[in-house]
């Protein structure tokens, strides 16, 4: 571990006499640099260009709170780049579970704040900060290997296909069923591996947000999926969505994913409705089929990994659709259910944080509405 003598400390407080206190009470323990801001601007500006080892972050700033700066600079920098204790003269689980969620590795209150608790508290912080450091190193070691073992198997399996292809011209017609069993294991295999690397690239990264136009997502998903809603003959019901935080491709892929499973789990001509309604702060969207329906008891497992619906119908798939969807809504704050109809078919709801503004309207009679997709 570091030495607390080798530490660059920074102090983001606007207080001069919580500044001394801190000044004061740091150089009790530590002989390390001391850097002061007194302002958000400032120390996102010390941040963003010099190596910090440690900061002690007021939760009461001029312009935004402790917590609203830890939003900025995460925006930059995805993960905090070193340990952060947060300090506050008013003692509140809020403020705290606040802190927490956004990574801070540990919580004084400024009435308790001693030589003895503080250095408790760095030397918390620290070893907090390095576990957490390691058990990402070894996610992304794990991810490097495979995607090392993906590659050294994806390119002999391109090699059986292609030996099939070969075969396939000169066997007796009794050995083409083989052969052709042999090839679809392949493409099955090579399908398996990239779509588990994908779940495992989603499940690791943080999304870049913005403002995202919803109903523009599902729009993609169904233009992508345009070759298998006209082979089904399948009907679209789309009403309008309002704009959301989020990320385009990653909510694209998620309502494709959805969708998708809609054509594959129905025997008949499929009927897909997708509409929302809002309550309270939570956007609710709702994604209906005709479809075969789900068990309640499996609609409990249906989003954990390699999870497949046991049917007549012969679905191609590794079983990764759904928990993908429950990753990507994880990673925009959302909860996702499935459960089946009172009559046929299933409903996934997505409810998504959501704020209504003025110039974000939830626009059920604008000029989207009653979009009807047909074949």
């Amino acid at each position: 571990m570091m030495q607390l003598d080798e530490m660059k400390i920074l102090i983001i407080e606007d207080s001069l006499d919580d500044v001394e206190l801190y000044t004061r009470t740091l150089n009790k323990i530590v002989q390390g640099h001391i850097t002061t801001c007194s302002t958000p601007k400032q120390a996102l500006d010390v941040i963003k260009n010099y190596p910090i080892d440690l900061i002690l972050l007021d939760y009461n700033l001029p312009q935004m709170s402790g917590v609203d700066l830890l939003h900025e600079l995460k925006k930059e920098t995805v993960s905090l780049p070193c340990p952060v204790i947060a300090l506050t003269g008013q003692g509140s689980e809020h403020v705290a579970v606040s802190f927490m969620k956004l990574g801070v590795s540990d919580y004084l209150p400024k009435s308790k704040i001693s030589p003895e608790t503080l250095s408790i508290a760095i030397y918390r912080a620290l070893d907090r900060f390095n576990v957490k450091k390691m058990e990402k190193e070894k996610q992304i070691e794990r991810i490097r290997f495979a995607h090392t073992v993906a590659h050294d198997l994806k390119a002999p399996l391109g090699r059986i296909s292609s030996y099939v292809r070969l075969l396939s011209k000169k066997v007796p017609d009794e050995a083409l069923h083989y052969l052709q069993n042999i090839k679809e294991d392949a493409a099955y295999m090579t399908s398996f591996l990239s779509n588990l690397l994908f779940y495992a690239e989603m499940g690791r990264s943080s999304l870049a947000k913005d403002q995202v136009d919803l109903h523009y997502a599902v729009e993609r998903a169904l233009s992508n999926l345009e070759i298998e809603i006209n082979a089904r003959k399948a009907e679209v019901h789309l009403t309008s969505l309002p704009f959301i935080e989020g990320d385009l491709i990653s909510l694209t892929q998620l309502f494709q994913n959805l969708i998708a499973n809609s054509l594959k789990y129905c025997e008949g001509k499929p009927l897909i409705e997708i509409d929302a309604l809002v309550e309270n702060d939570r956007l609710l969207v709702f994604v209906r089929d005709n479809g075969i329906g789900i068990d309640k008891k499996a609609s409990k497992k249906a989003f954990e990994p390699f999870s497949r619906l046991d049917t007549k119908l012969n679905v191609e798939g590794v079983g990764l659709g759904l928990a993908l969807c429950k990753t990507i809504a994880k990673q925009h704050h959302a909860k996702i259910d499935i459960e089946p109809n009172k009559s046929s078919g299933t409903t996934v709801t997505i409810s998504f944080p959501f704020k209504k503004k003025k110039n974000n309207l939830y626009g059920l009679e604008d000029h989207r509405s009653k979009n009807v997709l047909t074949s």
